[in-house]
């Protein structure tokens, strides 16, 4: 089950979704704690191997490392991330947080509800990673933006579902591409299920409200409708 709080998906730019979810009670927290509890100094490398994205995307920033996919992403748009140094904010709905580091941010937030980003800046192009999950329902969302003199130009999302309710259940996302059209317009280019690495998957078991979920899109607005900290476009 998910819950996606309208506050959490204005403030992380993420759009909205059809529909509330979250019928049952909240459950414990599963084995992935909230990464603000994350001690990412002492993770080990069965960390590294979890099905958990936004644990590997956390022990990825410990080793300075990109996501393979964010890579991607980057160089399809024509931007070197790897000679721009990034900026960081995080919040737990109540406005944007710069801060220096993501660890640190994260462990200062009081939430199970929280969004990271992670912006990379140079000249007229700017590249925008989001991340706003809900630990007490499983939900991760990661959305990737490119822009260029504030226009977007690409997008991708990709809605995870971690176990809950039946802990042996694999992790199972919808990831979803957009480009801009020869009209200027941004137009869906891919649609497909995949696994906590991002593989592809056959469409998963899903209930009513997991069908409903699969309509929502990412805000595919202009940049300055992201209201990010000015500081981290300077």
């Amino acid at each position: 089950m998910k819950n996606y709080l309208p506050v959490l998906a204005v403030l992380a730019g993420l759009g909205s979704s059809i529909s509330c979810k979250h019928s049952v009670p909240p459950t414990p927290k599963p084995a992935h704690e909230p990464s603000k509890q994350v001690d990412t100094s002492v993770q080990t490398e069965s960390a590294v191997n979890t099905d958990d994205p936004f644990v590997r995307y956390l022990d990825d920033q410990k080793k300075n490392k990109f996501e393979p996919s964010l890579k991607r992403f980057a160089e399809e748009c024509g931007f070197d991330i790897a000679s721009v140094k990034p900026g960081y904010a995080v919040s737990a709905g109540g406005g944007w947080n710069p801060v220096k580091n993501l660890a640190t941010g994260l462990q200062n937030l009081e939430s199970d509800f929280y969004s990271v980003a992670v912006v990379w800046h140079k000249r007229d192009q700017v590249i925008v990673e989001i991340w706003a999950n809900s630990d007490d329902v499983g939900s991760e969302v990661r959305v990737y933006r490119c822009f260029s003199n504030g226009k977007l130009l690409r997008a991708e999302a990709i809605d995870w579902n971690l176990p809950m309710e039946q802990p042996n259940d694999s992790t199972w996302g919808y990831a979803r591409r957009w480009n801009t059209d020869k009209n200027g317009s941004m137009q869906r280019t891919q649609a497909q299920f995949v696994d906590g690495m991002e593989r592809p998957i056959p469409k998963p078991k899903m209930d009513a409200d997991d069908k409903k979920s699969l309509n929502w899109i990412p805000s595919l607005e202009p940049l300055s409708e992201m209201k990010l900290p000015p500081e981290l476009l300077q």
